[in-house]
């Protein structure tokens, strides 16, 4: 007997591993597809977060564009409002036109919420500009003038329209001084001559709280680049417990995924430092939209289910454990039961005391143990009832047997009758001569050859009856040539075409139809056809019923034709050939190119005979 040890671990493992499986399937393919359907959602959520970013940044750009064209000098209030600054005096015109440009400056300064200030500034000896919020006023008033000199020159250059810079507001009294400068040409037809510049000042912790609004992930920041190298503003975390390698080098971490972004591509998604980081070009500018999510945080979800698995498994575990302990003692307890009655019956000593009934496999065999030595004599009477019913199957198989032959000579006797009743033959006569050749044929061996005049002669045998049963619905020519009737060819070949023409051909049809059946050799084959002009097949309904045929599939339908078929495939393999040529309510066609078997004397058919029949 094993050690009660290694049977106890025998059944931990088995019970460990019936319960814990399924846990660790689930918990697997959960944890995978919630993966999966995380990344999708973070990935669709993530760059609709960038086009919104992207949204915010444009509005700022098209502010500073609506007023580059407002004040550009081709039109009325750009050149005035260009003449006004560069006088050292109002007269009475300019006085009035002033306060309608300085009104149409604060009202695109006070309508943007992220736009500071803005300066409309050209070059003129006495330093005018006009100031959002402050009018006209002179360069020496400002107490902001480190713009000044990027200024000059950017209007020296050329070769761009536009230029941002992350700057210090000079003389600001509040805590927080640092703005975005966006710097915009005001283009002139006279575009060498342009030395008017729109200045826009931008407050970045209000950049950075509309981009902490478009956060939809916890620890989600939304970055806005100026290029590779600039970062504009930035979303703040809203969880600290993020690691900080997240937190920081954000340039370092656009630079690593645009290094993976081909030139054709705008959007990428990459994981780095404990992150997924996903990256968008706009379209129009050289800026990017950065969204960098925490995994931690992204997968926090598959992460309490790995948890949750984890934890039902230990429990699982334990149950395991305290299962195998009782398991293994009642198996210990009940084999070593089994092996006290062996021991009693092998050395002639009493039975041991017969244990309570229990519903464990081993007390089960402990009570058949003991009635087994117990019940010697009612042993002996179940053998002999056994070959009892051995015997009553033997003959119930025998007698299925006989059945068919007695059906076949009940047959004959009923034949006899009706001649001795009509002192001739009559009409029921030649409808049980052919049922009898059709009983005779069907009983002999359904492996031997037979002739073509035996199938032919049997198939007419078929024929007289259905042609009775539907009343004369359908006619039947037939066509070979008496030369190949010698010929063997396998058991039932034509009969089950035929009874597939009528079923599914005439039966349906409400007109009279004809059935031709042509046999020939050409060459070391057998062509057989078999045309009705029964309802046919719908195109569709042939290539299945082909299909199925090929598959060596049994079709719904037209079992007779897939069941011949299978026996042909059996007999000639892949040499016998079969085509199918149907058209609804115009008829079917089958042909069979079959080898030509070997004469192996096939035993003739010899029906009863019967009056003259019209095919």
């Amino acid at each position: 007997m094993k050690h009660p040890s290694k049977i106890f671990m025998k059944y931990f493992l088995r019970q460990l591993l019936i319960s814990s499986i399924p846990i660790l399937i689930l918990g697997t393919l959960g944890f995978f597809l919630t993966c999966h359907d995380i990344r999708q959602t973070a990935a669709h959520s993530a760059y609709h977060t960038l086009d919104q970013s992207g949204h915010l940044w444009n509005e700022i750009l098209s502010d500073i564009n609506a007023i580059e064209t407002t004040f550009n000098p081709d039109s009325f209030s750009g050149f005035s409002l260009k003449h006004i600054v560069r006088k050292k005096g109002l007269n009475y015109s300019d006085a009035v036109k002033y306060p309608i440009f300085s009104s149409i400056l604060n009202t695109f300064v006070n309508t943007s919420p992220s736009i500071r200030s803005a300066y409309l500034y050209w070059p003129n000896d006495y330093g005018n500009l006009l100031v959002s919020n402050k009018g006209l006023t002179t360069l020496k008033y400002m107490e902001d003038t480190d713009w000044l000199k990027t200024c000059e020159s950017f209007s020296d250059n050329h070769s761009n329209t536009r230029l941002i810079q992350l700057r210090t507001l000079s003389g600001s009294k509040e805590a927080s001084s640092a703005i975005i400068t966006l710097y915009q040409k005001i283009i002139t037809l006279d575009y060498p001559t342009a030395k008017g510049t729109v200045i826009i000042n931008l407050d970045p912790s209000i950049l950075e709280a509309q981009l902490s609004q478009l956060c939809t992930f916890s620890g989600q920041q939304l970055c806005l680049f100026a290029d590779e190298n600039t970062l504009l503003a930035s979303s703040p975390c809203r969880q600290p417990s993020v690691p900080a390698a997240s937190l920081t080098s954000k340039e370092e971490l656009l630079l690593a995924a645009l290094e993976k972004m081909s030139a054709e591509e705008r959007q990428i998604c990459i994981k780095k430092k404990g992150c997924t980081i996903f990256v968008q070009k706009d379209e129009t500018a050289p800026f990017f939209y950065m969204s960098v999510i925490p995994n931690n945080q992204l997968y926090a979800m598959p992460a309490r289910l790995l948890c949750i698995t984890g934890i039902l498994v230990a429990f699982s575990c334990i149950v395991s454990l305290f299962l195998a302990a009782a398991y293994s003692r009642r198996l210990s307890r009940n084999v070593q039961s089994i092996m006290d009655i062996f021991h009693a019956a092998q050395n002639g000593d009493p039975l041991p005391h017969l244990p309570a009934s229990s519903g464990d496999e081993q007390s089960y065999i402990i009570t058949s143990l003991i009635s087994t030595f117990i019940r010697q004599d009612y042993l002996s009477i179940q053998l002999s009832e056994k070959n009892y019913r051995a015997k009553t199957l033997e003959l119930i198989a025998l007698q299925s047997q006989i059945n068919p032959h007695f059906l076949f000579n009940t047959l004959e006797t009923i034949r006899l009758k009706s001649f001795q009743m009509t002192d001739g033959p009559n009409q029921i006569s030649p409808l049980i001569e052919n049922l009898c050749d059709i009983l005779r044929y069907t009983l002999s061996d359904p492996h031997e050859q037979v002739s073509l005049e035996s199938e032919i002669a049997y198939s007419k045998s078929y024929l007289y009856i259905q042609k009775l049963r539907y009343n004369n619905q359908f006619h039947v020519i037939w066509e070979y040539d008496p030369d190949i009737l010698p010929l063997s060819t396998v058991k039932l070949l034509i009969q089950p075409l035929l009874e597939n023409s009528i079923h599914h051909g005439i039966a349906p049809s409400d007109r009279e139809c004809l059935i031709k059946v042509k046999i020939y050799q050409k060459q070391e084959h057998l062509y057989l056809h078999i045309i009705d002009t029964g309802v046919g097949m719908t195109s569709e309904q042939k290539d299945s019923l082909l299909s199925r045929i090929a598959d060596n599939q049994t079709p719904y339908q037209h079992i007779g034709l897939a069941n011949t078929w299978k026996r042909l495939v059996l007999v000639y393999g892949e040499q016998a050939r079969i085509r199918i040529w149907s058209r609804e309510q115009r008829g079917t066609a089958i042909t069979l190119i079959l080898p030509l078997l070997k004469n192996t004397s096939p035993q003739p058919f010899e029906p009863y005979e019967t009056p003259e029949m019209s095919f």
